[in-house]
């Protein structure tokens, strides 16, 4: 719950108005609190399917690290005052508000949630005890990979009156493949350096040419650029 109210916020936050209104300020909160559950839940959705698939399951938390350096005394908790300590640091919280208020609303970073895939050894019958780090990838990849679908379907069928959806799944996309630990793009990067590469400039050419250009050329043009870097990657890295 707390993760979906902190998305609505980062889209939320700065509703465009000249002077500031409670009433108008709320309206425009609770209709991206309706389109973040969307979004959200279309992520979700396409996580858990696919872990499904190769007998998994997804859970989620507010994306959370417990060490912030490299050195031993780096690792939480961490004493703060006495005997309070410091358990976990959430940039999931931290972060995307943060961002907000510094941009007073002009900048999104909407990661807010983080995935833990865990096997179901009934459903991995067959296929071995656990899973891969290129099956993880997939997993991870399907969640931000349905937000950008869901966006250029929006764009394709010309749905004017969810334009903003189509701005909440863009960067619910890009937010989630970053490669930080505890996010996807991580998880993607660590199991296939070049599925990573291919994703993340379809994601991100998508989401620049999908203000500008009509939806279906702007999936062709992604295709086209995205798999011409992996070609010349993979060249050059087994050359």
């Amino acid at each position: 719950m707390i993760s979906l109210l902190i998305t609505a916020f980062v889209f939320g936050f700065q509703d465009k108005e000249v002077t500031f209104v409670f009433s108008r300020w709320i309206l425009n909160y609770l209709k991206f609190l309706i389109l973040s559950l969307i979004a959200l839940g279309t992520y979700i959705g396409a996580q858990t399917y696919l872990s499904h698939k190769y007998g998994s399951k997804t859970d989620y938390e507010i994306w959370s690290i417990w060490r912030i350096g490299f050195a031993k005394s780096s690792h939480l908790p961490m004493k703060l005052f006495g005997s309070l300590k410091l358990n976990y640091i959430y940039p999931g919280i931290i972060l995307p508000l943060l961002v907000s208020f510094l941009s007073d609303g002009k900048m999104y970073f909407a990661a807010v949630l983080s995935s833990i895939i865990t096997i179901n050894p009934i459903y991995r019958f067959g296929k071995g005890e656990h899973l891969t780090e290129f099956e993880e990838a997939k997993i991870a990849l399907s969640g931000p990979l349905s937000n950008i679908l869901m966006a250029f379907i929006i764009k394709i069928f010309e749905i004017n009156f969810l334009k903003d959806l189509m701005l909440v799944n863009i960067f619910i996309a890009i937010s989630y493949m970053l490669p930080f630990p505890g996010l996807d793009g991580i998880k993607v990067l660590f199991g296939s350096r070049y599925l990573y590469l291919a994703s993340i400039l379809f994601i991100l050419i998508s989401s620049l040419l999908l203000n500008f250009i009509n939806g279906t050329a702007v999936l062709i043009l992604s295709l086209i650029i995205s798999l011409t870097a992996l070609i010349v990657y993979f060249y050059r890295k087994n050359k």
